[in-house]
């Protein structure tokens, strides 16, 4: 018996062992990574200065103009590169600009409408057209309305709060109470998109700004402004010629 337990073949010449050829594979976050991004207006530095100072964020304006985009680069950014971040949370109000009727599925499926926008985001940030899949099965990013989220509490994560300017007072104030330990907060959104029908439910926008106005070191705010869009030259002529 060889004590190095080498192979022979019929004819007694040693066989090679076979090469582990399996492919690498990035289904981990250290094997991910966020691309670099350069903030293309003042609106976007004050949005990425403020997280970096510690501060939760509030980013309110006009759209397009990079606050989703932003509130994912730094989330990702915490999520790769802060060992005490374990997760990036997405939640936002299940509200369609239109009623679309039954969704039928799972609550997992009924929600997949809404996440469509943040898959698009994380994948762009990662480049990587299968990042969102990746960090979803494993956990380390989960995407929730606001109608689930009571008995949960949100710890050691990232937590992106966006459109809210289509959640009532009580839905946004359930999102927040959520917040455990080691817990950091964006909120994203723009008074003049909300999804609310304002003969039935008032928007939290004008409550929540008061809220943020008596709790100066816990948020820093940075609004943005129709010089701050960023999307395309239409979409800035655009809000430009509605808004005036």
């Amino acid at each position: 018996m060889n004590s190095n337990n080498q192979v022979f073949d019929i004819d007694g010449h040693p066989v090679q062992p076979k090469r582990d050829r399996k492919r690498k594979t990035t289904h981990n976050k250290e094997l991910l990574q966020v691309r670099h991004i350069t903030p293309m207006t003042w609106a976007q530095t004050d949005m990425i200065e403020g997280y970096a100072r510690g501060a939760n964020l509030i980013a309110h304006g006009s759209a397009g103009t990079g606050k989703s985009f932003i509130a994912s680069y730094l989330a990702l950014n915490a999520l790769f590169h802060d060992k005490s971040i374990e997760k990036v949370v997405v939640v936002r109000s299940a509200v369609a600009t239109r009623d679309m009727g039954f969704l039928p599925g799972t609550l997992q499926e009924k929600s997949e409408v809404f996440s469509i926008p943040y898959k698009q985001i994380f994948n762009d940030l990662c480049e990587n057209g299968t990042a969102w899949d990746i960090l979803t099965k494993k956990n380390m990013v989960e995407f929730i309305t606001t109608s689930y989220v009571r008995g949960i509490t949100l710890d050691n994560a990232v937590v992106i709060i966006d459109e809210f300017q289509s959640m009532t007072a009580h839905e946004l104030y359930s999102v927040l109470t959520r917040m455990g330990k080691n817990t950091r907060i964006i909120v994203c959104g723009d008074t003049k998109q909300t999804d609310l029908d304002g003969r039935k439910e008032k928007s939290c926008y004008d409550w929540f700004m008061g809220v943020a106005d008596k709790m100066t070191d816990w948020f820093h705010i940075t609004r943005f402004v129709q010089q701050d869009i960023v999307r395309s030259p239409f979409v800035k002529a655009l809000i430009m010629a509605t808004e005036e």
